[in-house]
């Protein structure tokens, strides 16, 4: 894990399905970091929250962090709407944050 954190999958599950079932208003959303992120995590993630009102794709700022080790990247504008053209398949709706 990128965080460091280990995660029970049926909860997660579970949580994601409560919040579409049952939440009036919601967002999910993904910061996705060059060297990182994939097409194919993209794929997976939104795998979870299939038919999701609302998801987003927040680009990762290098300038912003709380650890100066943390040395990635930002992606490219066209990188960001492939991964969004990939989240549509499985969102109603996604939109880039940059």
């Amino acid at each position: 894990s990128l965080v460091g954190v280990s995660v029970d999958q049926e909860k997660y599950i579970k949580s994601i399905d409560l919040i579409i079932s049952q939440a009036k208003d919601y967002e999910f959303r993904s910061t996705v970091i060059e060297g990182v992120h994939t097409e194919s995590d993209i794929r997976e993630m939104t795998s979870y929250i299939k038919e999701a009102k609302k998801y987003y794709l927040q680009n990762y700022r290098d300038s912003i962090t709380l650890d100066p080790s943390f040395v990635w990247h930002s992606f490219h504008e066209n990188y960001l709407k492939k991964f969004q053209e990939i989240a549509m398949e499985s969102v109603k709706e996604c939109k880039i944050r940059t």
